[in-house]
């Protein structure tokens, strides 16, 4: 008897492929038996993973003893006590006042120019801890003030109110 065909309308079940084998033959010179490969999904899991490889060396890091060991400490910033030198003096619209002197950052070559905080009022502030220091008022850095030099202390607000 032969085998009946199958007919087209009738529903077969598939089933899945068996893992392939690939059979290599040894050299004709060489009686032994045939090298069995493994399957091909077993070979390809194989190349995914990477084979392990010692990890390197590491030397360890050397930690100073306790007695080199220095902390940080927060330095405490002092803070400058501020000279403030205010200067009551109406001096005109497009003028300016500025300072000359010797200490705190003064200098009788070059005026440093006042801030004017009103109409008649004029403010120079330093954050320096020199000595006392001398200084004189001038208008435009060109008309001086008349009298004796003035004088201020570190830390020490003062107001003047210099003729010119």
């Amino acid at each position: 008897m032969k085998p009946s065909k199958r007919s087209s309308a009738t529903p077969s079940k598939k089933t899945p492929p068996a893992p392939k084998t690939t059979v290599v033959a040894a050299p004709a010179a060489r009686a032994e038996k045939p090298a069995v490969v493994k399957s091909v999904a077993t070979v390809a899991k194989a190349a995914e993973v990477p084979a392990k490889s010692p990890a390197p060396k590491i030397a360890p890091i050397s930690t100073p003893a306790k007695a080199e060991i220095k902390e940080a400490k927060p330095r405490k910033v002092q803070q400058q006590p501020t000279t403030m030198v205010a200067v009551k003096v109406n001096v005109g619209f497009g003028n300016s006042l500025f300072i000359r002197g010797q200490g705190l950052g003064l200098t009788w070559e070059r005026g440093i120019p006042l801030n004017c905080v009103d109409s008649s009022t004029w403010v120079w502030a330093a954050n320096q801890a020199d000595s006392k220091a001398e200084f004189k008022v001038l208008i435009n850095d060109e008309i001086w003030s008349k009298g004796e030099n003035l004088s201020v202390a570190p830390g020490e607000r003062i107001e003047v109110a210099p003729a010119f």
